[in-house]
């Protein structure tokens, strides 16, 4: 999947990228009428997020939009535009400024709500490395950074706390264990209930005192 960011202001680009590759999105950026035709006229996405006012005009003066879901989103709440993108049939229109959540409500509102079935990291190059979910034994935070284990104790890091990496990942599949430890469900191996643990296939996790109640439900794997 592949989202294009079209915003001339760098801070909220960065907040944008932030978002969209959350849910799993490989992220391009545009800030002018001139680039955001350039990068139409070279590849294919599957999400737009434009902002209403560009450099150079405005995004109706791109031309012909692609016919895929649009997030339209302005700090001036003007009808003439609204009415511009109410024109388009998979489109959305948020004024500025908005949380965070409403963009995620928005993406799932337009792609689906079971979109993500991976987390994306930045390798060698900053190459962007799909893990899926099937593949990830634990999430935990370290500093400001998150660490995420795979099946076969490889180590990635990504530069996102646990908790907002997690924010927007189905938790039916991820177990909180601490504040900021997630251990994938169907990779749990054994529960001690008395000795507060978890244990997956290559990780012994403690569980505080907040998130106990969190592992009752696997009962039948109590060691």
């Amino acid at each position: 999947m592949h989202a294009l960011i079209i915003e001339d202001n760098p801070i909220f680009q960065i907040k944008l990228r932030s978002l969209i590759e959350s849910h799993g999105f490989e992220v391009t950026e545009a800030d002018s009428v001139d680039s955001t035709k350039n990068q139409l006229a070279t590849r294919k996405f599957d999400l737009l997020i434009c902002d209403v006012i560009l450099k150079g005009g405005t995004i109706f003066d791109v031309g012909q939009l692609p016919d895929i879901p649009i997030i339209f989103i302005t700090a001036s709440d003007d009808i003439a535009n609204m009415q511009e993108t109410l024109k388009v049939e998979k489109a959305l229109f948020l004024v500025k400024p908005f949380s965070d959540l409403t963009i995620h409500a928005s993406i799932k509102r337009l792609i689906g709500a079971d979109l993500s079935k991976f987390i994306i990291v930045f390798g060698k190059n900053n190459n962007p490395i799909k893990i899926p979910f099937d593949q990830i034994e634990v999430v935990k935070s370290e500093g400001n950074y998150s660490c995420i284990f795979t099946v076969d104790n490889t180590k990635h890091v990504i530069k996102r706390s646990a908790r907002k990496l997690m924010s927007n990942i189905d938790r039916s599949v991820f177990l909180r264990v601490e504040r900021s430890t997630f251990v994938n469900k169907s990779k749990l191996t054994s529960v001690c209930l008395g000795k507060n643990k978890v244990f997956t296939k290559n990780h012994e996790l403690l569980v505080s005192k907040a998130f106990k109640k969190n592992i009752y439900e696997f009962h039948e794997l109590s060691c």
